[in-house]
């Protein structure tokens, strides 16, 4: 494995990782029946769905995941131990979350006693539109609409959580964490 294999695989997940970046989309909808309120229905325009960016940080997250080996043949291709790679893991939280979540994700659940000890899954994408991300919002009898002008002033969140839903860090933020992470240990197998 070479340097330039790795670093190919490492420039697709920073690809992944600007998407995450950038909220702009088509927008959405969805509706509920309230208590009070009865059936409803919102629109949300100028956003990318929760579902779209969903994908796209599973996606990180298996990309991440998958680096593993493109680094492990890297470290052996300098004389590293065949199992330096996954005792640096071990040492990490960041990656051994990365490996539990990815893990969980491409099985559908952990078959195994999860890595970080800590059965991270992710949930659910939010949205929380700021007043001047809005440039127009409807009201009708049965429908609201949200016309988001500006997406960078949208606040979006993903959790990571455990089983009991303590929250285990920000999705965001972990594979930022893990890009680093992996970085360092490209440094470190050629040392």
């Amino acid at each position: 494995m070479t340097l330039d294999e790795v670093s190919a695989l490492l420039e697709k997940i920073k690809r992944i990782q600007g998407k995450l970046g950038s909220l702009d989309g088509d927008g959405f909808e969805w509706n509920l029946t309230h208590d009070v309120y009865g059936y409803q229905e919102y629109s949300v325009e100028g956003v990318k769905k929760p579902e779209e960016l969903q994908d796209e940080i599973e996606n990180g997250f298996i990309w991440l995941w998958s680096l593993k080996d493109y680094v492990r043949k890297f470290s052996l291709s300098h004389g590293k131990n065949p199992n330096w790679i996954e005792r640096q893991i071990d040492n990490l939280e960041s990656l051994s979350l990365c490996a539990d979540i990815a893990n969980s994700l491409k099985h559908g659940g952990l078959d195994r006693k999860p890595r970080s000890g800590k059965n991270p899954i992710l949930s659910q994408v939010s949205y929380e539109m700021q007043q001047d991300s809005i440039s127009k919002l409807s009201f009708y009898a049965r429908r609201v609409e949200f016309v988001v002008s500006d997406p960078s002033k949208v606040k979006v969140s993903l959790d990571i959580i455990d089983n009991d839903n303590n929250k285990l860090g920000n999705a965001f933020t972990l594979i930022n964490e893990c890009l680093v992470e992996w970085e360092n240990l490209i440094e470190q197998a050629q040392a």
